[in-house]
């Protein structure tokens, strides 16, 4: 059964489109703490999209073209709209979290 938490919100899409909401100040606090170390996957942009394509069946991770992005993102409390720059800064967002140590799903190697 698919939980979803406060500060996770699906946006409107259409047929085609994926669109997640992601709450990027809420995953800053919470990471701005060395000693937070997000177990449950409730904190970080990685968990919000991660549980945003849940609820929307893994929609955003099939899709058939290069030139199409998996997602649309909105990041709540941030006047935006997504023309590309939004889903790149969004992955970059998650790319971050996998290096830092708030999100222990991948831990350094020597190689």
């Amino acid at each position: 059964m698919l939980v979803l938490h406060r500060g996770t919100l699906a946006v409107d899409e259409d047929s085609t489109n994926v669109a997640v909401a992601i709450n990027r100040k809420k995953a800053l606090e919470y990471a701005k703490n060395e000693n937070n170390i997000d177990h449950k996957a409730q904190h970080t942009v990685f968990s919000q999209v991660k549980k945003n394509l849940e609820h929307k069946r893994l929609k955003g991770l099939r899709i058939n073209s290069a030139e199409k992005s998996g997602w649309f993102v909105k990041f709540i409390g941030e006047q935006s709209l997504d023309d590309g720059g939004l889903f790149r800064e969004c992955l970059s967002e998650m790319c971050n979290e996998l290096r830092a140590k708030v999100l222990p799903l991948l831990s350094k190697s020597k190689n």
